[in-house]
């Protein structure tokens, strides 16, 4: 493969991850808080080792290896102890019914956000890939919603890169105008 044909794919996957990554990621502000908060419920459950990953370090948005090691660091712990921290999370987020998570509401701030896109294409995409997502678990749990992120950032952003390298590839065939 030549570096000119190497370079537009890279430029596709790059471009691909930032469009995802504005709709499905919250703002920074956002983040920020529930990071903060996140930091706070780690450390009340007695997990203060976990309080200074470099995934919950900073306000901007985590690295990919960072929140793939954060997964499994997460898989250490006990199912009940991250069921709490992660209740004790989101509690300010109008997200849970008691201890349960309130599903419809999940659903409907994600396609908020998925609806407010001016990208035709991904809106298309994520559609999709929710279609085909398992049903969410009433059980609030930070592991499953980084698993359900990753399989709607992974969806979105291969299908939406193989679109933008393919116009970037085609640009200049015969027939083309």
């Amino acid at each position: 493969m030549n570096h000119n044909k190497h370079s537009e794919i890279h430029n596709a996957l790059h471009d691909a991850k930032q469009i995802c990554m504005e709709i499905l990621m919250p703002s920074e502000e956002e983040m920020s808080s529930m990071k903060e908060k996140m930091k706070e419920c780690l450390g009340n459950e007695g997990h203060a080792h976990l309080t200074s990953h470099p995934v919950l370090a900073s306000d901007m948005i985590p690295d990919l290896k960072h929140v793939l090691c954060f997964r499994e660091e997460l898989k250490g712990i006990t199912a009940e102890s991250r069921i709490k921290v992660s209740i004790c999370a989101l509690q300010d987020h109008g997200v849970l019914d008691g201890e349960e998570l309130n599903v419809p509401k999940v659903m409907e701030m994600l396609w908020t956000k998925i609806n407010a896109t001016q990208n035709s294409e991904a809106r298309e995409f994520l559609t999709e890939a929710i279609s085909e997502l398992p049903e969410l678990p009433r059980q609030p749990d930070m592991l499953h919603f980084i698993e359900v992120k990753k399989s709607l950032m992974h969806s979105c952003v291969m299908n939406m890169a193989m679109n933008i390298a393919e116009e970037a590839l085609t640009r200049n065939c015969p027939g083309q105008n």
